[in-house]
């Protein structure tokens, strides 16, 4: 079967991110992230589950998930970033458990009659669609009753982001996730369109789907993207604690970087 061509598309737009990319697991407050969200991943899905991934990029969270039991279908729009993905994949010395495949969003329907014990999706990459309705309709169709879908979003308003261009005087910028109509950020040498979704709009996005579950990230810390976390030493670590803290409550959770939403489907 021939590769779904992705020309003009956020697959293409990652191709040229796709060799630097793993740079960004050496920031300061991603190991955290990947932490809490693996956490929420072992938590939903058990050992020996089949699960789908969605958007794996250069395949860490595949690897992860595999070495803790788990079988993965990883997939990605981008044939550069999947050739990165299987790598890494060598590299670890070809464990069982894990496969990648190149499948963009709106290709799910491919995998046909294929079932699974759960799906995610990590970092943001469900951003890159401004309707979500048709992915999670797929994985209605995909997923096993019961199963969860794990998925880590930017919503469109974020305390730490705004606050840093309010203080810069920035303030055209200062609520730019609110723009219906996305924003352009950049990736490698080009950029992708980017659409926040707040939980709100994500659960009416998903009908087939009930959230169980909602968790603010990087609300009062340093998001993901921070070179310069490590610069506020032991504040950080503070600031870490009372996003643990505080992150479980709904209306708080909105306001994080990303958030972090557990949904199961329903029949």
């Amino acid at each position: 079967m021939n590769a779904p061509d992705t020309s003009g598309t956020p697959g293409a737009a990652f191709d040229t991110a796709a060799e630097s990319y793993d740079l960004f697991e050496s920031l300061p407050a991603v190991p955290r992230l990947r932490r809490i969200t693996r956490g929420l991943f072992l938590e939903a899905f058990p050992s020996g589950a089949s699960l789908l991934e969605l958007s794996c990029g250069t395949g860490s969270d595949a690897l992860a998930m595999a070495a803790a039991g788990r079988r993965v279908l990883a997939t990605d729009a981008s044939p550069a970033m999947l050739r990165e993905a299987e790598r890494k994949w060598e590299r670890a010395g070809r464990p069982a458990g894990v496969s990648f495949r190149e499948l963009p969003f709106e290709h799910l329907s491919a995998l046909g009659t294929a079932r699974f014990d759960g799906a995610y999706s990590n970092m943001g990459g469900l951003n890159c669609l401004a309707d979500l309705r048709p992915v999670f309709s797929s994985l209605h169709t995909l997923l096993n009753p019961g199963a969860h879908a794990v998925v880590v979003v930017m919503p469109d308003f974020s305390l730490w982001e705004s606050a840093g261009f309010l203080l810069r005087g920035r303030i055209g910028r200062a609520f730019r996730r609110r723009n219906p109509s996305g924003v352009d950020a950049r990736v490698g040498g080009g950029s992708v369109r980017t659409y926040y979704h707040s939980p709100a709009s994500l659960a009416a996005s998903a009908p087939g789907f009930r959230l169980v579950r909602l968790l603010g990230l990087n609300v009062f810390s340093p998001p993901p993207s921070s070179v310069r976390a490590a610069a506020l030493g032991p504040l950080r670590g503070l600031l870490e604690r009372l996003d643990d803290l505080a992150g479980t409550v709904p209306a708080v959770a909105r306001l994080g970087d990303h958030y972090a939403a557990v949904l199961r489907r329903i029949p």
